[in-house]
């Protein structure tokens, strides 16, 4: 039951995902400097701020683009690492997994009343393709060396690891 309908339904189907398929294709070859077009490298250099010299080589041009390109993220994680430490007056740890694309930051106890302001901080000026978490950091054991059981056993468990250690 071969009906002709169907088949030039199927051949323009075909013709339209093989059409998608390439411009896909081009697409992908356009997001990265390494595989990107003469247009798509120029507008790569425009983000950079580069001027590209007369007797410069595509390979060249490429490579100067994606040497710009890591110092820009470097700065930025630099930057926002500086800027938390700052805030937080060196109490926070900052993990950055650049194959996962994140930055955890765990913020101190001292800076908890801070710790929205943080926040808003850390993804105000985390670059937009990394995902940023940050995360209160808990009380210690060594938090805990100079107290007695008895002034431990007033409070919950919770009060210990979560509340802000009076600086006696």
């Amino acid at each position: 039951m071969c009906i002709p309908e169907i088949r030039f339904c199927n051949s323009l189907a075909e013709k339209w995902v093989s059409f998608f398929l390439e411009k896909l294709m081009e697409l992908d070859k356009e997001i990265h400097p390494e595989t990107a077009s003469e247009e798509g490298l120029s507008r790569f250099e425009k983000m950079v701020g580069i001027t590209p010299r007369e007797t410069d080589t595509t390979e060249e041009r490429r490579f100067r683009v994606t040497v710009a390109r890591k110092v820009i993220d470097v700065l930025n994680v630099r930057n926002i690492i500086d800027l938390i430490e700052d805030l937080t007056h060196g109490d926070c740890r900052v993990i950055i997994d650049k194959a996962a694309q994140t930055v955890t930051v765990k913020v101190g106890l001292t800076s908890k009343k801070m710790f929205s302001l943080v926040e808003k901080t850390v993804r105000d000026y985390i670059p937009v393709d990394m995902r940023a978490d940050v995360i209160q950091m808990y009380n210690r054991y060594i938090d805990y060396a100079g107290k007695t059981y008895a002034e431990l056993s007033e409070k919950t468990f919770k009060q210990l690891k979560e509340e802000v250690l009076d600086n006696e």
